[in-house]
This record gives structure tokens, sequence and C-alpha cells, in this order.
């Protein structure tokens, strides 16, 4: 075929193409999981989390009604007592909830402060966090390949949106540490989702101030809570123990995808991978009785792959580039002139 032949693409026009195709793919399943998470009596739930947890809210709709379904009600508590001083005392186990507050804190800042208004600030956290999660992907495509689109396509990253949870910002954070090596993004991390530190393992320094960060935070809300209202359940167990305990389809995919990272984290002397994984295989039956939970807290997992072992950012990390077709910047003379 005639390389002047229309149907003909160049790199740019075919990366250009890609991009336009996932972001209707992501938008797509995005919408998708947000309806299929909100049940069909939604007007119960809104009621029922509002009695619950007296949240001054109104009628919100179907649509910012996801975070009554499961933890998406925490951080709506969160959100509205961001200190944790009147809603956040009826929570069980308060000061393990209130060491994953920094969703809630921006929620709360999204909303201005306005408890009436808390669920539209979630939804704006969390479609940012998506939104965000995409570009950042796509500044990362042309250095990691296709296998960049595992961050936004992310198990954790979609049902973090379908019901207003902390992992979609999570995910977020933890790839934009790798991919920059900036200490106070992994900083953040440690009051976002502290289980995903455990990807930084073998970045020392980032996961160094992400630990800092997440012991003084979490020493605080003991501090504050008391030690009695600061026990948490068993989130883990003996290595495969709650996959025995709790058998199933999605359990048994969890767990081999979890091993394969484990075994391929050792062959290229990755211990964010081979830690990862071992905290995965490590979930107790309470995590994997709920077929959404796992891949929830396991979205450190994607993040990984996306990367690919061994990854060690660039020296001028997310620097401007021109295989990016989204980004702009000046075409020098000599560029001018080959294309005359």
């Amino acid at each position: 075929m005639d390389d002047d032949h229309p149907l003909n693409m160049n790199e740019s026009q075919a990366l250009r193409l890609e991009i336009g195709l996932a972001a209707l793919a992501l938008a797509v399943l995005a919408v998708a999981y947000r309806y299929a998470w909100i049940p069909g009596p939604w007007e119960e739930g809104l009621q029922f989390a509002r009695d619950e947890w007296r949240i001054a809210v109104g009628e919100v709709g179907r649509w910012f009604s996801a975070w009554t379904i499961g933890d998406g009600q925490l951080f709506a508590v969160i959100a509205s007592d961001p200190l944790g001083l009147d809603e956040g005392w009826e929570m069980i186990q308060p000061a393990f909830r209130y060491w994953r507050a920094g969703f809630g804190w921006l929620a709360w800042a999204a909303s201005l402060g306005q408890e009436s208004w808390v669920p539209y600030g979630m939804a704006i956290v969390g479609a940012a966090s998506i939104v965000s999660t995409f570009l950042l992907t796509v500044r990362l495509r042309p250095e990691l390949g296709r296998r960049a689109w595992f961050l936004v396509f992310n198990p954790a990253v979609l049902i973090a949106f379908a019901g207003d949870t902390a992992e979609g910002l999570g995910v977020l954070a933890v790839a934009y540490a790798i991919a920059t090596g900036r200490a106070w993004v992994s900083a953040a991390l440690g009051v976002i989702r502290p289980s995903f530190l455990i990807a930084l393992v073998g970045r020392w320094r980032l996961l160094g101030w992400g630990a800092l960060t997440a012991l003084v935070t979490g020493v605080w809300w003991i501090f504050h809570f008391g030690w009695e209202a600061s026990q948490y359940g068993s989130n883990f167990a003996p290595p495969f123990l709650g996959y025995i305990a709790e058998p199933s389809l999605n359990s048994l995919a969890l767990g081999a995808f979890a091993c394969v990272t484990i075994w391929r984290g050792w062959l290229h002397r990755d211990w964010g991978w081979v830690a990862s994984g071992i905290m995965v295989v490590c979930f107790s039956g309470f995590i994997l009785a709920d077929a959404s939970n796992g891949w929830r807290v396991a979205g450190m997992l994607y993040v990984l792959w996306a990367f690919g072992p061994g990854y060690q950012q660039p020296p001028q990390a997310l620097a401007v580039s021109d295989k990016i077709p989204c980004t702009w910047q000046p075409k020098s003379q000599d560029s001018q002139a080959s294309r005359s």
C-alpha cells in the first residue's frame, strides 16, 4: 500500500487514536461501575446512612449516593468531621479509619466544609483522581509502552470511583511517587492509603518519608481516640489461609496474580514486587469475603505491573516528550525545515 494512502498512520497518529479510545473506554467503565455499585433502593441506603452517622445530607440523587454502600460511609464521616471531634467517635475502630483520612480531608475541602455537600465533594475528588491517573498514564505511555494502561485500567481505581473510597487517590500517589521520586508524594500516600507504601520497598527514601508520615499520624490518632478504640479487625492471616477460608474464582484469580507478582519480582530482585505480592497472599477471609475488597486493597499490584520490575525513573522524570501528541511544545527551526 502506498505510504500516502489515507489509511496509513504514523506513530503519533496511532498513539493519539489509542489515547482517544482509552479515554472513551475508561469513561464508559467508570460510569458503568458507579451505577452497578449503587443498589436499586438507593433511597433506603441514603436514609440509613443519614440515620446511622447523623450526616446532614439532603436528597442528593442516585449518582451521589454511592458512598452509602460500604467504606464510602466512613470516608463521608471523615469529610464531615475531619478532626474526629464529633461523628468520628461513633465509628468502629476510629483511629484505624482516620489513619487514612487523606481522601476524606480532600472531600471536606471540595465540599467547602459544608456537611450537606459532602457527597458532591467525594464525587469530585474521585473523578479528579481517575482523570489525573489517566493523564499520568498518557504522560508515561511513550516510556512504558502499552503496559502503562495498567495504571488507570486498574480494578482499584474503578471500584474506588464507584464507591467513593480512597484507593484511586492512593494509586495516583504511589504511581506519581515511583515516576518522579518525589518524597512529598510518598509522604502524602502515608495519610491516603498507608498499605500501598509496601510497593515502595526498595525505594528506601520514598518509603521512609511515607512511613514517617503514617507513623506520626497513626500515633496521633491512637492518642486522640485512645488505645481501646484503636483496635481493628484481622485483615491479614498466614499465607493463603484466607483464600482457603473464602474459596471463589475471584480469590483464586487474585491469589494467582499475587503469586506471579512474587515470582517475577524475585527473578528481577525487585523487593517491592515481592513484598506487595506477599501482602496480598496474606489477605484474610474478612477481606476476600467481598469480591470487590480484595482487588481494591491490592491496587498497588497493577501499578507495579505498569512500571515493570526494576523500574528507575529517568533523570528528567515526566519531562515533556515529543512522543506525546496531547502535549504542546515549540518546534525547533531544524524540525520545521525537515518538514518543509
